[in-house]
């Protein structure tokens, strides 16, 4: 395998649809993203119109968010992207990247001064999650494992797609109220992604430890809500599961699979929380 030389920078407007395109592209296997995207629905879902939409909002609270790209030195091609998220940090806390080029121990460097290749063997795709702040919840996060979120309401809606989309959101909402109480600290991950082309050459690798990094510096804890294929990845970098919410996916498919997925059905589908405790440093 090749090696890539390429650096972690800041993203810019100018890259959403390079971003959004990748991110598109890393769930182009993902069951739960295929059937919500299924064109027998009633509004399919477009993951790269989603990722467009979102990224301006992102990058309009640099207090809470922060946007990495990983770029390929001799092309200039993005490979990948992370959003960091900060709870409880005070904005003079924040990491300020505009303009800067960066390691994947979190400080600043030099423009042009810092090249990674690659050495681990990974692959990710992007883990979605929300960015809004609680001010009330849980302290500490137990292990769960439930098939429905214990604030769920059934939605005054006819449309399969949006039904699983209140219950999915019912229990981001949960998990935000629990890891993210009020006076808590933590990093958290909105999203990551990694161009399909180029995995396996560390790039995920490099776009996470910037952010644990920071993480482990300032003792706090990271947590995540994982895809189906990416919570793997997250174990090996430190992550634990901690909760888990179950999906029987054709009990709300508008239509069977447009790909053979075996049996011709979509398939219990499970999302993970996930968390990882600071690395002290001796």
């Amino acid at each position: 395998m090749t090696n890539i030389s390429f650096t972690l920078q800041p993203v810019t407007h100018a890259d959403f649809a390079d971003i959004a395109r990748i991110s598109s592209d890393s769930f182009a296997t993902d069951r739960h993203t295929m059937m919500k995207s299924h064109t027998a629905g009633r509004n399919p879902y477009n993951h790269k119109d989603a990722s467009l939409g979102a990224l301006s909002y992102y990058m309009s609270i640099p207090e809470k968010l922060q946007l990495i790209k990983a770029v390929d030195r001799n092309s200039g091609k993005i490979l990948g992207s992370v959003i960091w998220g900060f709870h409880g940090f005070s904005k003079e806390n924040v990491p300020n990247l505009t303009g800067k080029e960066l390691d994947r121990a979190g400080s600043e460097q030099n423009v042009l001064s810092d090249t990674h290749t690659g050495e681990v063997a990974t692959t990710n795709n992007t883990v979605e999650s929300k960015a809004t702040e609680t001010s009330e919840g849980a302290s500490k996060a137990d292990t769960t494992r439930q098939s429905l979120p214990l604030d769920y309401a059934e939605p005054e809606k006819d449309d399969p797609i949006e039904r699983l989309m209140a219950i999915t959101d019912a229990d981001m909402r949960r998990w935000q109220d629990t890891f993210m109480a009020r006076g808590s600290k933590c990093m958290f991950i909105v999203g990551l992604s990694v161009d399909p082309a180029f995995r396996g050459h560390g790039v995920g690798t490099a776009l996470m430890r910037w952010g644990t990094a920071i993480a482990d510096t300032n003792s706090v804890f990271c947590w995540l809500h994982s895809s189906e294929s990416a919570f793997k990845f997250y174990q090996k970098e430190g992550f634990e599961v901690v909760g888990t919410l179950e999906v029987d996916l054709d009990e709300f498919a508008p239509g069977p699979p447009d790909k053979d997925l075996g049996d011709g059905k979509w398939g219990l589908y499970v999302f993970r929380y996930m968390k990882r405790l600071p690395i002290r440093k001796t």
